[in-house]
């Protein structure tokens, strides 16, 4: 799977634009194998942009793409901000990916429910203020692709709103240099003719024996007494078997007060 997601940056470096669904039951690792591309893409000096929806905001127009937004206008420190200082931060953000976008600074601020000098006094009717969004949103994503080449995941699509699948297909539609990875759990219908990626579920996967290496592990483990301590459920396939990595952090502690 891996080396899929691998062959398919390559492909978005040499300009050609990508997409794929990953698939598979909660919990089967679909963030885990898209984090692990990261560290090639940024090597590479390539853009990741890391968008999530949440069920509590499926009804939310533009959910995933507003929060983002607004991590990029606050500041990197916990202190309040006021609203006009977070308009001024978006401003230098989109002028630092392009200063063709300084003309939608209006209407993301508008998005964000920030104040903004430019913003236009004449009324305008829901579905222009729509159509406004929406362009101004996928404008955005094609400038950042235009200098470098662009990853934009987008997880959990199966808790997407209707004005972010919309969105989605237009981004498609552009055919924006940018490799798109999307994620969700097996029961989301996906868009037609998209590429779609399922991992099997454990019960599919046949079991191996565990290895001398592995049994090393969980012996140590329990002469420790420290099986409740918490481990990373990094369970990799191989050649070599099932290998489970452990967080030496979390049980360094426990090692450490025997």
């Amino acid at each position: 799977e891996l080396r899929l997601l691998r062959a398919l940056w390559e492909r978005t470096r040499q300009g050609s634009g990508q997409t794929l669904l990953i698939q598979a039951e909660a919990g089967m690792g679909k963030s885990r194998l898209i984090q692990m591309l990261e560290p090639q893409v940024t090597h590479a000096g390539g853009g990741w942009c890391l968008l999530r929806c949440q069920s509590e905001f499926r009804h939310t127009p533009y959910y995933p793409l507003i929060d983002y937004l607004q991590r990029q206008s606050e500041p990197p420190t916990t202190e309040h901000t006021a609203p006009q200082n977070r308009d001024a931060r978006l401003g230098a953000w989109l002028q630092s990916l392009g200063p063709a976008l300084q003309g939608h600074v209006p209407v993301l601020a508008e998005l964000l429910h920030l104040p903004h000098a430019g913003m236009p006094d004449l009324p305008v009717s829901p579905s222009e203020r729509k159509r406004r969004m929406e362009t101004a949103l996928l404008d955005l994503f094609m400038q950042w692709a235009q200098p470098q080449p662009l990853v934009l995941v987008l997880e959990d699509m199966h808790w997407a709103d209707a004005s972010t699948l919309e969105w989605v297909q237009a981004f498609l539609a552009r055919q924006v240099p940018a490799l798109l990875l999307m994620s969700a759990r097996a029961e989301y219908a996906p868009m037609l003719g998209l590429k779609v990626l399922s991992l099997p579920p454990l019960s599919a996967r046949p079991a191996r024996p565990a290895q001398p290496a592995v049994l090393f592990f969980f012996t140590l483990i329990m002469a420790y007494d420290i099986v409740d301590c918490y481990c990373s459920s990094y369970v990799f396939s191989s050649d070599l078997g099932s290998i489970v990595v452990l967080d030496p952090l979390k049980i360094r502690p426990h090692m450490h007060n025997r």
